[in-house]
């Protein structure tokens, strides 16, 4: 068939759809669905690559792709199943791999047949020509008439279901063929079925399995099939022996051919799979309950419009073809892998279940998808982002690393390097929520120290570079590794580990280990550093035994995405590497052995695979945009059609589609993890792309004629734009891209070094960026008053302190209403409310996956953290959270506390400072208390601190530790504060720091039985003596208003605070902060170190000074004249940049500070200081000893605490 009669077949359908829907032109309403043409891709032309998709009914990253085959073993010429080339239709399967270029799965083939049942039980044979004139496809629908057996076949999908609708003609007998030994070549890739089993459960019902082997390692599959009509005749062949009369038969080669009584109705048959069991596969049935397979059909049609509409895009109807089938494959995975009840099966094989709400996927072909597929799904699937990037971290879990390229839960090793790093720290950069960012720090790290198949790590850090005698695939290998390990390196900055960002940096600069400065080509070494030779840069390899993978050393010469302007540097300069660049795009020379994925050309440049894709984008980087313009257009324009050879090589899960989409919008993310898009030529005229939050980022174009593919000029929100990328986070922010295009070059715009993306840092991810401290204390004081929520365990015992081994069913609040507490604060004038996440006792009353000990294991079965969190934010009042270190139940006090405690903690904090959007403050409680008596270096205090700070950096860190510490400076908080109840008040007259006042409203902290009937605190007294005079020097007033076991507050405490609203209204702005210190937060590493002194009182000796007590202290005897202290830090110098003088009373005015350090002593400070609290900060010194010399005193001084710290 010629390409011109393919193209008109195929789009005259699409062309109907659009007719159909009343609109080709576009505009905001309009339905992207009919535009997507699922033939797209799904046969070559002219000994071309097509793209190798299937044409059948699947919803977006679902579990089955219901679809035909056209060959009786696919292989690697259509692993999809499909080709629009083939002439016969084998059967129906439930699975297939989009774009992939090796085949596998093809599970459960039906097919329906007219012949006699004896006649099929002997055949295995049984294909139907097919003609494309009677061939129709749609997203969620497939349908075809099979010529032989004149049965019109009809398919549509759920998420874990497929439904068939055979109408066969009249009069003809009406059968059905399962076949279970259905699959791929089983001569390739040690492909076998080990065990099937076909079991007929009633006469509506078939269940059973297949475990078998191929590209991915063992794959168990299950399936569970219902029918309309009563199955009259059944026989099973097993092995190639029919059974007749038989309910259950096993064996390596099942079938099954049934028989149902001839009817006018069309036959439906609905099929569900689960890799876990029959049961599972059974329940997954809950999603079709019905029998309508019109209704399904819509069902599917509906979903797929609410993904694809995330974008809308004006242009011409081919180009909106292409575009929304290219978002419709890019959005077929990663594959929905676990099943309706939450459970999966892990690369064990083991099975687990996820947590209410979770998704787990599989099918990442990643050396494809995380170029710009992973990228497009933090913009339009963050969600789903969460979920495939933890769907990764199980598999480190279970596996010691993660995966490279994994199928069906199993990692089958297909390809080179690890780029489930990128797309792990990409989500992380792009602040993906519920994403634990240790674990997955912890995950990419690991995954990049342990040696595993083509990843020697020990050969890498040993040569500095992959040896092709030692590893094969060297040259490619060691570029890509070097990827990885910067992409490590800078989630390790983000973290602030400097060592092991110090590490993987250096690591990262092995790929210029492998340039030869005579070729200017990277070149394969032995292990003796020798260039192996012959050296032929047209020369191909595949998948092994030569340098290079599935490409040219021309094609993996520009693979340097993280170090781009070194490179250029290293090729001689942006002269050079532009004129390398140019012969790259024109040489079209060939020599030696081309591999299969090698097609799309442009010179040397081969669109077909992906090693290609970032390259026309390297032009901007040498101030030549005009150029990465063009062949950008050149791609878009001549490498993709609206026909079944629509793509130039293999789809490969999303990645072929995901250059077009960004692409064609104008701009693609060349390093993906940097947070940068380089602008191309966009093709489409606009583009509106929606966002979280309901924020639209639009891109606009307009156009004359095709021939405009240049920039001429660039707005960003009405502002002139001079530069050729665009950052991600503009994109997040919403806004207006427009750019003027023409059909010549532009001879201004983003010529400038300044415009170019290689102008920018080469590390420019950091941690987020929050607001002053300053600003957000003065933002808290400024709140003046909320509401504290004290609901938890201890609700329902009638205590404050909980048995911590209470079990969870008695949490059972069966009213709850977290709106009531909101309106209620909201009555009283409150900003703010802070509910306890968790108590003393551990209970945790959010979706937590660090325990059992949680709502989620209680009768109520909700997250009462999302509840108050979405209640509070709807009336406007900001969102504090409450979290108590002392956790009984899970032993975390002292003397027990672990590792895993550390971790448990620091995984519980990430969870609730990841899921519920921007928390205001943190409330913590139970951390270095005289009656926790867990200390800041048991649980580190400093480390929790900068993990809060890293993941919300506008989060105020409030640690309720007034006890213990000097009301003078903020030590271990961000905000002073003070519990009435516990003997702690603020002055009234001398307070200068920002503070917080707490106090309930009843009683007590938790709700009693007898709260309903007794006195609650009066308006006047809340006003009058707590907010009133606290705001006045910078106090916030938190009052606390417990709800009683049914989740509301009492009514007496309600109207008490609705009273509180009219007698008192928050009128705007404490008046401005004082200047003071900011917190010590570091650890003291003087505490009780080895301490001398000169002459001390008899009962206040020097061991006082830095026993971490602050009601003790040294006292120096009144006939000393000079007194002085010195504390020894050790044999080895300590590095520190603070010191803290304590007085019990303020005598010490004159004094000298000193360091010793090889031999002789340094002066820190000499002079007069008159505070109390005495606070030094100055450049880090290193020093064995510290020592205080005081010259001048009022009376003996008496020092409760020297403190030293190094602060980072």
């Amino acid at each position: 068939m010629n390409r011109l009669k393919k193209t008109r077949t195929i789009s005259s359908f699409t062309l109907a759809l659009l007719l159909l829907s009343g609109n080709v032109r576009g505009g905001d309403n309009e339905k992207t669905t009919p535009y997507v043409n699922p033939f797209i891709g799904t046969g070559a032309v002219e000994n071309s690559l097509s793209g190798n998709t299937y044409p059948g009914a699947t919803v977006p990253f679902g579990f089955i792709q219901l679809s035909p085959d056209t060959r009786e073993n696919p292989e690697w010429q259509e692993p999809s199943g499909y080709d629009y080339n083939a002439s016969k239709i084998y059967g129906f399967s439930h699975t297939h791999l989009s774009g992939t270029g090796v085949s596998d799965f093809f599970d459960v083939m039906l097919m329906p047949e007219t012949d006699d049942l004896d006649v099929l039980a002997k055949t295995a044979d049984y294909s139907s020509e097919f003609s494309h004139k009677n061939e129709q496809a749609k997203v969620g629908y497939y349908s075809v008439r099979l010529n032989r057996s004149d049965i019109n076949a009809e398919l549509t999908a759920t998420t874990r279901t497929g439904m068939h609708r055979y109408t066969y003609p009249a009069e003809k007998p009406n059968n059905l063929v399962v076949d279970l030994n259905h699959s791929r070549d089983k001569n390739t890739w040690n492909t076998r079925i080990t065990e099937s089993q076909i079991r007929k459960v009633d006469d509506y019902t078939l269940e059973g399995y297949r475990v078998i082997s191929g590209w991915a390692v063992l794959r168990k599959v299950y399936f569970y099939a219902q029918f309309s009509r009563p199955i009259q005749d059944l026989i099973l062949i097993a092995n190639d022996q029919a059974h007749i009369g038989l309910d259950v038969a096993n064996g390596s080669n099942m079938r099954a051919v049934l028989h149902f009584a001839e009817s006018k109705d069309p036959l439906l048959v609905k099929v569900a799979l689960s890799p876990v069991s029959t049961r599972n596969a059974a329940e997954n049935m809950i999603e079709n309950p019905d029998w309508d397979f019109d209704k399904t059909v819509a069902q599917a049609d509906n979903v797929w419009e609410k993904e694809l509409s995330k974008i809308r895009i004006e242009g011409t109807p081919v180009q909106k073809e292409i575009f929304y089938t290219a978002l419709y494959h890019a959005f077929i995975q990663p594959n929905t892998f676990s099943d309706s009840n939450g459970e999966y099966q892990t690369i064990d094989y083991t099975t687990r279940k996820l947590n209410a709400g979770d998704t787990h996927y599989s099918t990442f072909s990643l050396w494809d998808s995380y170029r710009a597929t992973h990228p497009l799904y933090t913009l339009l699937q963050p969600e789903r982002s969460a979920d495939f990037v933890n769907s990764l971290l199980r598999q480190y879990d279970d596996y010691g690393y993660l995966p490279i390229w994994q199928l069906w839960g199993q990692e089958n090793y297909c390809m080179i390097g690890n780029h489930a790093i990128p797309v792990i720290v990409d989500a992380v950069f792009k602040n993906i929520r519920n994403i634990n960012v240790e674990k997955a720090y912890e995950a990419i790290k690991n995954s990049s120290l342990r040696s595993h198949t083509n990843a020697p790590f020990d050969t890498w850090e040993k040569y500095g570079y992959m040896p092709e005698n030692k590893q094969s695939q060297s040259v490619s290998l060691s570029l890509e590794v070097a990827y990885n390990d910067w992409c490590v390196a800078q989630l390790a900055k983000y973290l602030g580990k400097t060592d092991d960002y110090n590490h993987f940096i250096k690591r990262s600069q092995f790929y210029r280990n492998l340039f030869n400065p005579e070729t200017k080509f990277f070149w394969a070494k032995d292990d003796q550093g020798n260039w192996i030779e012959p050296f032929d840069p047209l020369r191909y390899g595949g998948n092994g035994g030569y340098p290079f993978t599935e490409g040219n050393a021309w094609q993996y010469l520009w693979y340097v995405p993280h170090d781009i302007p070194g490179f250029i540097e290293l090729m001689g300069g942006k002269q050079a590497f532009e004129k390398k660049l140019d012969t790259f795009f024109t040489l079209k020379t060939e020599n030696g052995e081309k591999n299969n994925n090698a097609s799309g050309f442009i010179g040397q440049y081969a669109h077909g695979n992906e090693p290609s894709h970032h390259v026309a984008y390297l032009y901007n980087y040498v101030g030549k945009p005009e150029k990465a313009q063009y062949y950008v257009s050149k791609v878009l324009n001549e490498l993709y059609n609206n026909t079944s050879s629509g793509y130039s090589g293999n789809e490969d899960c999303g990645q072929m589609s995901s250059w077009y989409i960004f692409s064609s919008m104008g701009f693609y993310p060349v390093n993906p993890i940097s947070g940068i898009y380089v602008l191309g030529s966009p093709l489409l005229e606009k583009a509106v792309i929606s966002l979280p939050e309901g924020k639209k980022f639009t891109v606009k174009a307009p156009k004359t004629s095709a021939e405009d593919i240049y920039i001429q000029s660039v707005k960003l929100n009405g502002l002139p734009y001079n530069y050729t990328y665009i950052k991600h986070e503009d994109i997040m922010k919403g806004g207006l891209l427009e750019f003027k295009m023409g059909k010549k070059p532009s001879k201004t715009w983003g010529i400038k070094p300044e415009s170019s993306p290689a102008n920018l840092p080469l590390s420019i991810q950091e941690a987020p960026k929050g607001k002053p401290l300053t600003e957000l204390q003065q933002e808290f004081v400024d709140l003046k008053f909320g509401m504290f929520i004290h609901f938890n365990i201890p609700t329902f015992m009638d205590d404050d302190w909980a048995d911590p081994d209470a079990s969870p069913e008695i949490f059972n609040p069966v009213k709850l209403d977290c709106s009531q507490w909101a309106k209620v604060a909201k009555d009283a004038s409150m900003s703010y409310g802070c509910l306890t996440t968790k108590h003393h006792s551990g209970f945790c009353i959010w979706d937590t996956k660090t325990t059992d000990y949680s709502v989620m294991s209680s009768p109520f079965k909700k997250d009462v953290v999302k509840e108050y969190v979405d209640a509070f934010r709807k009336e406007g009042l900001e969102v504090m959270l409450y979290y108590s270190i002392l956790d009984t139940h899970h032993k975390i006090r002292p003397g027990h506390i672990t590792t895993h405690h550390i971790d448990l903690i620091k995984a519980q904090l990430t969870e609730l400072l990841t899921n519920y959007g921007e928390v205001k403050a943190l409330i913590i409680d139970g951390w270095d208390a005289p009656w926790s008596r867990i200390s800041y270096d048991a649980v580190p205090f400093e480390e929790i601190y900068y993990l809060i700070k890293s993941l919300q950096p506008n989060c105020l860190v409030m640690d309720l530790n007034a006890a213990k510490y000097p009301a003078e400076a903020l030590f271990y908080t961000d905000i002073k504060s003070y519990e009435q109840g516990a003997g702690q008040h603020i002055s009234k007259d001398s307070n200068r720091l920002p503070a917080l006042s707490c106090l309930p409203i009843n009683s007590a902290w938790f709700w009693k039985q007898d709260f309903p009937t007794s006195s609650v605190k009066s308006p006047d007294f809340i006003v009058n003596d707590n907010i009133v005079p606290f705001n006045e020097v910078y106090c916030n007033f938190i009052l606390n208003a417990a709800p009683n076991r049914d989740g509301l507050i009492d009514d007496n405490a309600a109207e008490s605070l609705r009273s509180v609203g009219k007698l008192w209204k928050n009128q705007g702005h404490i008046k401005p902060l004082p200047t003071f210190e900011k917190p010590i937060i570091s650890h003291n590493i003087a505490k009780f170190k080895s301490v001398i002194s000169s002459w001390s009182n008899d009962m206040n000796i020097m061991d006082f000074a830095n026993d971490d007590n602050f009601t003790t202290a040294w006292q120096s005897n009144r006939a000393v004249k000079q007194p002085w202290l010195e504390i020894t830090l050790g044999d080895t110098p300590q590095s520190f940049n603070l010191i803290t003088i304590t007085q019990q009373q303020n005598n010490i005015k004159k004094y000298r500070l000193e360091y010793f350090l090889n031999g002789s002593w340094h002066t820190l400070f000499a002079g007069t200081n008159n505070d109390a609290l005495k606070i030094h900060r100055f450049e880090t010194v290193k020093g064995n000893k510290v020592r205080i010399v005081i010259e001048n005193f009022d009376a003996p001084p008496a020092i409760a605490e020297l403190g030293i710290y190094n602060e980072k």
